[in-house]
Formats: C-alpha cells, structure tokens, sequence
C-alpha cells in the first residue's frame, strides 16, 4: 500500500500540521509578548530557557513513554497543553500579568510536550510498513517546516493586529485539532508491563541500549555537532546581511526562505534521492555537501548567493536528517523506543543552545569571513563520524530497506 492510501499515517500527519503551525504562532508571540510586557532582557532570557531547558526532561520521559500506549501518551500531552495554554491565556488578560506565573506555564508547557515526541517517533513504526518509514519521515519533515513558515507569518500578523492573548488561544486550538485526529487513528497496542520494578534500572536499560549499539552512539553523536552550530546559524545570517552584506529585512527573509524551501524540498524529493546514494553516503556526502556550502557562504558577498548556499545546505542536512530518523526507527528496538528517542531529542536540545552561546560570543570577536568556515567544520565533523570500514559495513546491513520504494 502506497504512503497517499495509509489512512492512519494521514491522518496523524494532517493533525500534526495543525499543532506544528499553532506552536509556531506560539513561539512567534510569546518572546515578544514577554519583552513588551516587561521591557527587561533578563526576562527575555528566563522565558527562552523556560522554553527550553525542560526539554531535557526527555532523558526521563521515554521510560513512561516505552510503558503507556503511545497514542494516548500524545493524547493526554496535547490535552494538558491545551488546558496550560488557557491558562496563559487568562493570565494574559489580566491588568497586571504576572511574570511568574506566565514562566511557571511555560516551562510546564515544555516539559508535558516533552512526552509527545518520543511516543509519536514510538508509534509511527506501528503505522506504516518498514519500507514506508523513509518515505514517511521524508513527508513528516516538509510537513512540519511548511506548517512552520505558515505559523511564523501568521504568529507576526496575529500579534500584530490582534495581540498575544489570542496568539496563545490560538495555539489551545492547534492541540485540539490534534487530538481529534489521534482519536480516529486505528492502531492496536498493548499496555507493556515494566521490565524492570524500579524506574532508576530501566532508565539504565534504556541507556545501556544506547551505549551497546556503536551505530546509535554515532547516531547521536553525529546529530549533536550538527546541531551545536547549525542551531546558531540564525543568529549569523543575520550578522552577514546587516553588517557585511549591509542589506534589509526584505534580504534576510529571502535567505531565510531559501533555507525553509531547502529542507522541504529535501523531505519532498528523499524518494528519488534514496535510489542512487546508498544510506553511508547520504549521511557522509550529505553533512560534506552541507559544510562547504556554509564554508562557501564568505566567498560571494551578495544576497543571492548566500540563498543559493543556504538552500544547498539545507537541502543536504535535511536529506540527512531523514536518513537518521529513518534509521533510528530502524535501529531501535521497539520496547525501548520511548527512552531512546527521548534521549536523543534532549541531548539534541541541550547542544542547541550551547551553540548559540558558543557562537554568539565568537560572533563578537571573530570576523563574520571567518566565523562561516569555522561552523562549517561541525556539519563535516557530523558525517565523519559515519566514516570507517565497520560503520559502513553497519549501515549496509540496512540499505535494502532504504532502498525499498
């Protein structure tokens, strides 16, 4: 059965477009709201780490994650996240908004979307066939930056026109919409009895899942350099088009697109990729490709040519992104899914914003030329990693399911 005809995958994929673009409205809105509200940096700061820092309560959750049944596990995230943002609603229409209570809801925002992940990775492979994993991750990701770029746009327009308070309901919306399609999702699962009695040992039994399997250490560790730089690139291009390029917000947004248009692109086009490259050489030429096109972005100061960069080494991380994801479900035995995926999403999460730091002081003492070619190294750094005689040998033994169509 073809991907278009999997009622399920349909399904569930048409209801996380609309979470995916009501958290984008979310996460256009709520720094600004902050900053507005209370004109302090140091509040600024302390919502983006309510944000994010309890992301990293996903080292954690996979263990309830591998014991609930997984639909519902999504079920009762997204319903709580609904009531939280209510929450922040009311508070925000308050006279006098309380601070406290607007970073309270935030980082328990986070932490409850910390479960959601990991059981949706958990549960995609119950959904679709093995050869069907590929094509779906592929899909899943251009879904999800399409659903993004929407969300952004209408998070400015929406906070422009009408205010915060709305751009929160809006996102209370977004989550309804995707419990009512994970209710008509049909998919049969089993409540799993604990492995172990104690949730220290089978925390450990997740981890000692990760720590055996050479090719998921990789996995990980090749995410997280790309991620430690790539997380900052943001903050860069926007230093070499104002202060190098000394171009406008008109040319940011159009380098910006070209990197939003590359990734989906990359998701869109993975069925015809995967045919001729075979999965070492994705994850290899992939973060190679993508490092020189950094690299590459200092040797033509113009608008056009950084686009036409950004869109290069978009497109090849997002090929590779899928190759890993595709490959994680794979790999990952389906009783610890939970903890692994949830371990890996919060060591992902916690390199990102050592990056921008990281960058973000470089970007003050090191000249803009200079600085493209040294995040560069990371992503060449990440597909290094897949390079050697026994990973390679690894990674065939799972080419003929990528190679499936």
């Amino acid at each position: 059965m073809k991907l278009r005809h999997n009622r399920n995958f349909l399904i569930l994929w048409s209801g996380q477009l609309v979470s995916t673009f009501g958290d984008n409205i979310f996460t256009t809105g709520l720094l600004w709201y902050v900053l507005v509200l209370t004109h302090s940096s140091l509040d600024l700061t302390l919502a983006s780490l309510a944000q994010s820092l309890p992301a990293l309560i996903g080292l954690a959750a996979g263990v309830f994650v591998d014991r609930w049944r997984k639909r519902l596990t999504m079920i009762v995230s997204d319903a709580l996240r609904a009531l939280i943002l209510v929450g922040l609603f009311a508070v925000s229409l308050a006279p006098r908004p309380s601070v406290d209570a607007l970073l309270l809801l935030i980082a328990v925002l986070a932490g409850v979307g910390a479960f959601f992940r990991p059981a949706q990775l958990a549960l995609l492979p119950r959904i679709v066939s093995k050869d069907q994993l590929t094509e779906a991750s592929g899909v899943n990701q251009s879904g999800s930056y399409v659903a993004r770029l929407a969300g952004t746009l209408s998070g400015g327009a929406i906070l422009a026109f009408v205010g915060a308070p709305l751009v929160f309901l809006a996102n209370a919306l977004s989550f309804v919409g995707s419990i009512i399609s994970l209710v008509f999702i049909r998919v049969t699962e089993e409540r799993r009895p604990p492995a172990e009695r104690h949730l220290w040992r089978e925390w450990r039994a997740g981890f000692r899942v990760i720590h055996d399997s050479s090719l998921i250490l990789r996995i990980n560790a090749s995410s997280i350099f790309a991620n430690f730089a790539l997380s900052a690139l943001a903050i860069v291009i926007t230093a070499w088009v104002r202060q190098r390029l000394h171009g406008n917000a008109f040319d940011l947004a159009v380098v910006n697109a070209a990197e939003l248009v590359g990734v989906i692109m990359s998701g869109v086009t993975i069925k015809w990729v995967r045919t001729g490259l075979t999965l070492a050489n994705i994850l290899v030429l992939g973060d190679l490709v993508a490092a020189l096109a950094i690299a590459g972005i200092a040797a033509v100061p113009t608008v056009m040519w950084t686009a036409v960069c950004l869109f290069a080494g978009a497109f090849s991380i997002g090929t590779v992104n899928v190759a890993l994801t595709t490959l994680m479900l794979h790999t990952v035995p389906e009783d610890v899914r939970g903890r692994v995926f949830g371990a890996y999403g919060a060591m992902n999460r916690l390199s990102s914003p050592l990056g921008i730091a990281v960058f973000g002081l470089l970007l003050v003492v090191v000249p803009l030329p200079w600085l493209l070619p040294i995040m560069g190294v990371f992503p060449l750094a990440a597909g290094l990693v897949f390079h050697g005689r026994r990973t390679r040998a690894a990674l065939d033994d799972h080419t003929t399911t990528w190679l499936a169509r």
